[in-house]
């Protein structure tokens, strides 16, 4: 009796290790994408899309972090990232970054603006590289 027991506290403490970590190697992963070059270039591109003086004095946008506690997989694919604009967490901007295989780089998806950042850089309409291609979509 006291074999089987130990047999399966045994194996269930093996299982619990191995989630534990795959949920941290989960985590360094998402950290080193969104912190590695492709994911500051995708930000700063999208920021710099939001307002085309972003992370220079004249801009609105003057610095930005990324959320730690809120950013994580998405489970559609890609990565969910929230970051705060100038040091304020009440202007926030909330994207996915995804790499597709047929681009090859990664880039940010959907836009979510706070209301507060929404009155600071006013919604241009069409947040696209490809502004005169909205036929493609």
């Amino acid at each position: 009796m006291k074999k089987i027991l130990i047999g399966i506290l045994s194996t269930v403490a093996i299982i619990a290790i191995l989630i534990g970590g795959k949920i941290q190697m989960d985590k360094y992963r998402v950290k080193t994408i969104i912190h590695g070059e492709e994911g500051k270039a995708a930000i700063e591109n999208m920021l710099k899309i939001m307002d085309e003086k972003a992370l220079t004095p004249e801009g609105k946008i003057k610095s930005y972090q990324i959320d730690e506690n809120y950013t994580h997989n998405n489970p559609m694919g890609g990565l969910i990232v929230r970051v705060i604009i100038n040091d304020d967490p009440e202007l926030d901007v909330e994207t996915t970054l995804n790499k597709y295989p047929s681009r090859g780089k990664l880039e940010h998806g959907v836009i979510i603006t706070s209301e507060k950042l929404s009155k600071l850089v006013p919604d241009k309409g069409l947040l696209s590289e490809e502004k005169g291609n909205e036929q493609d979509r």
